[in-house]
């Protein structure tokens, strides 16, 4: 079955666009210095060949390069200050909540959803899924999954891992659930050539620093291309030297 090339998954947390308590230019200058963030960020990436889609749209897609932008249980104040600056430069993302926080802003989310944006799931609460029998595993999962399928239209099918524990029961639990995926806590990039499936995701955490996140995405990027190369050449030596 034909598959994306690699896939680039982004962990942002939202910028806290709060007003500086003495004055509120304060919040100001820090939006205008996200946005210079997020547009270097973006454009380095388009130059370099990536596509941003939210992350069930690249696992669909059969060839290409992409970049997800992912959050972990934003909190609507701070996705709401996050949300114009992608959408001025036509991003979008994919947002993993916990359906037991209560603070959960449910008219907002359908608004992201109808923007593009793609709502995926940590679980029905945050906590170490090794920890618990297959069937506590289950009904975490799967109450989740409804909860979001009822106040949305549209069931989650990407999870991201809590604390990024999980095991052989957790991705079990999530196929049975319709699940195509599962984000971890691993960092790197997904190199879909070698990948068994998709429920090991790995994805690189930005800090929010731009010169240090460029380096990040640089040097993992140049890794997986070398990677990438030496399985190539290897490959083509396996065939030329065969009897």
């Amino acid at each position: 079955m034909p598959q994306p090339d690699n896939i680039l998954i982004l962990r942002l947390s939202p910028f806290c666009a709060r007003p500086n308590p003495s004055t509120i230019s304060g919040k100001f200058y820090v939006a205008g210095q996200r946005r210079r963030y997020l547009y270097i960020l973006s454009r380095l990436l388009k130059l370099l060949g990536y596509k941003f889609t939210v992350l069930t749209e690249a696992l669909a897609s059969n060839h290409g390069k992409f970049a997800t932008i992912v959050y972990d249980e934003p909190n609507s104040y701070d996705l709401k200050s996050e949300d114009p600056l992608l959408e001025g430069l036509r991003l979008k993302a994919t947002v993993f909540i916990s359906t037991g926080d209560d603070s959960i802003d449910w008219n907002y989310l359908k608004s992201l959803r109808v923007k593009g944006w793609e709502i995926g799931t940590l679980g029905q609460q945050i906590t170490d899924l090794t920890e618990k029998s297959q069937i506590e595993q289950k009904h975490l999962i799967l109450k989740a999954k409804h909860l979001i399928a009822n106040e949305l239209g549209q069931a989650p099918t990407v999870f991201a891992y809590p604390f990024g524990a999980y095991d052989a029961t957790t991705v079990s639990c999530l196929r049975d659930a319709g699940f195509v995926a599962g984000v971890t806590m691993k960092g790197g990039i997904n190199r879909t050539e070698i990948a068994a499936d998709f429920f090991h995701l790995c994805r690189l955490n930005l800090t929010g620093s731009l010169r240090r996140d460029i380096w990040v995405l640089v040097k993992s990027i140049f890794f997986s291309y070398r990677a990438t190369t030496n399985l190539s050449i290897q490959n083509l030596k396996s065939r030329t030297e065969a009897p």
